[in-house]
């Protein structure tokens, strides 16, 4: 991931400002902010991806789509670009294509919980339910939720065609943590 303190000052105060609008849903307001990064820096990767996410929330699906695509182009060892593409696909109600995104973004970055989290949403929402499950799966291996998580996993409407078998992962996860937890204690054998 990449940082504002890449760029030179006053770049990277105009970066993270952007940041901040965008954190207190102002996407226009980071959209200004961007426009004042100097010309040689515009293709930064952090001003790309900040600029993709400002057009998403304003809504102008095509660019952000397109800044998207530029931002797996020059960052590739970067999973944000796979990732805001599949957001902008699936904005554009083009599911199957941000699946398909995601599925070669796993094979990238096989140890990016997001991504296998957000394939797994993506094939249950195509009706792939064993596919969904594996997906989900993966990403509860890779990444131990904490309950915040796990209330948001269970509310993720996307999910629910595999709730149930989600409802059982959570009550093996939370019963192996209670058993893990509690001190074993031994009694010696009375000899």
């Amino acid at each position: 991931m990449h940082k504002s303190n890449d760029l030179p000052y006053p770049d990277c105060f105009h970066a993270e400002s952007a940041e901040a609008w965008l954190a207190l849903g102002l996407p226009e307001e980071s959209l200004i902010e961007l426009d004042k990064i100097q010309p040689e820096y515009q293709m930064h990767p952090l001003v790309i991806q900040f600029r993709s996410r400002s057009c998403r929330r304003t809504r102008r699906f095509d660019q952000a789509l397109t800044l998207a695509r530029q931002l797996k182009a020059i960052s590739p060892d970067d999973y944000w670009g796979y990732f805001s593409e599949n957001l902008c696909l699936r904005d554009m109600h083009r599911l199957n294509e941000a699946y398909q995104v995601l599925k070669e973004a796993v094979k990238h970055f096989p140890e990016n919980d997001l991504l296998w989290y957000n394939l797994a949403c993506d094939a249950c929402l195509l009706g792939c339910h064993d596919e969904a499950l594996k997906c989900f799966r993966m990403s509860l291996q890779l990444h131990k939720r904490n309950q915040a998580g796990w209330d948001s996993i269970l509310s993720d409407s996307d999910l629910a065609a595999i709730r149930p078998k989600i409802l059982e992962a959570y009550r093996i996860e939370k019963l192996l943590d209670q058993y893990f937890a509690e001190p074993v204690t031994r009694k010696s054998p009375n000899y």
